[in-house]
């Protein structure tokens, strides 16, 4: 049917023709576009510090493209964007290449796919597990130091496979033998550790000083260093002689000196017991005439105690000299009267 209204005539048969043709040429440019469909594969098998090489996906192009019409990309989820390879005929794969994880733990792999003869475009995600890649191995370090005196160096040192493993992942943790613990600080380069801590120790004596290196967040590393604290007296403490008994770890200093009624006089002659006692004995090694004890009370009533105990009745004079305050207490028995027990609960206030 034609129209006409003044001097222009239209067609309807000629408007529905046009209107199909530009349908129909529509309908196959949709009908051209590729659709792309990207699974990246599970359980790829990735480890920290290791280079991974292989297929990380599977693609299919329902326009059968060629493998050279498809390109491809692969975030690692730590930040790290690369090219992917494509290979095949349909199905395809995407391979990664040379891929190293700084860290363990969970990332989010992302593969994107396109088409480049049409721009069509697939992805897929896949949650992947990088597993941990640090061995450790502990190393003991000889520890000297002195009572009451801080002592400030290492306790250990660490190798890790990881030689680029970063000290600030770790923890170090110090057990110093004594009923004590604290953190340690962490240094080193190129998979090689050395940790340090800071203590004082109270008493002397050898002490088994255990060191745990431990990693941070998600990582699994740890291992254990053993080793040993000699701690001797602090500088001016206590030095044991014939005549000085060093008791409480050396920090108390213990002398006798007698006089018999006809004026003789001498030292008593020391005989080291345990940590806390000793004896002297005066006139033959084999008669014990004053046995001596100092004890750490201070969780009982914040003081040194002193208790000594006598086989004689000749006059003596014991001093008890605190190596740490440098000050002494001194206890007598008067000549021709049994010795009198000592138990002085209330000695040396200074604690530890």
């Amino acid at each position: 049917m034609t129209t006409q209204s003044g001097s222009t005539r239209t067609s309807t048969s000629g408007l529905k023709i046009c209107a199909l043709g530009a349908l129909a040429l529509l309908g196959l440019a949709s009908a051209a576009r590729a659709t792309v469909s990207v699974t990246v594969r599970g359980s790829l098998a990735l480890t920290e510090a290791g280079a991974f090489n292989g297929v990380v996906a599977d693609v299919t192009d329902s326009r059968a493209a060629t493998a050279g019409e498809l390109t491809a990309s692969i975030a690692w989820g730590d930040g790290a964007t690369t090219v992917g390879t494509v290979a095949g005929s349909g199905p395809y794969t995407v391979s990664g290449m040379n891929h190293v994880y700084t860290d363990e733990g969970a990332f989010a792999v992302k593969v994107t796919v396109t088409d480049t003869v049409d721009q069509s475009v697939g992805s897929g995600t896949q949650n992947e597990t990088v597993a941990e890649g640090d061995v450790l191995s502990g190393n003991p370090v000889a520890i000297a130091a002195a009572r009451t005196q801080p002592f400030n160096g290492t306790v250990a040192t660490f190798s890790d496979t990881d030689t680029n493993a970063d000290p600030h992942d770790f923890t170090a943790t110090i057990l110093w033998g004594d009923a004590s613990a604290s953190l340690g600080s962490v240094v080193g380069v190129s998979g090689f550790f050395t940790v340090a801590g800071t203590h004082t120790y109270t008493r002397t004596g050898t002490f088994p000083v255990t060191v745990t290196l431990k990693e941070d967040g998600a990582g699994t590393a740890t291992a254990q260093a053993m080793s040993n604290a000699t701690v001797g007296p602090a500088p001016g403490a206590c030095a044991a002689t014939a005549t000085t008994l060093c008791l409480n770890n050396s920090r108390f200093a213990v002398t006798a000196v007698w006089r018999t009624q006809d004026g003789r006089t001498g030292p008593g002659m020391a005989v080291p017991m345990t940590s806390d006692t000793g004896y002297f004995w005066f006139f033959n090694s084999a008669n014990v005439e004053e046995v001596v004890k100092v004890l750490n009370a201070c969780t009982l009533n914040s003081h040194y105690w002193v208790f000594a105990g006598g086989l004689t009745n000749v006059r003596v004079t014991t001093t008890v000299f605190d190596t740490v305050t440098r000050t002494s207490r001194v206890y007598g028995n008067a000549q021709n009267t049994p010795f009198q027990p000592l138990q002085d609960t209330s000695a040396f206030p200074d604690c530890p």
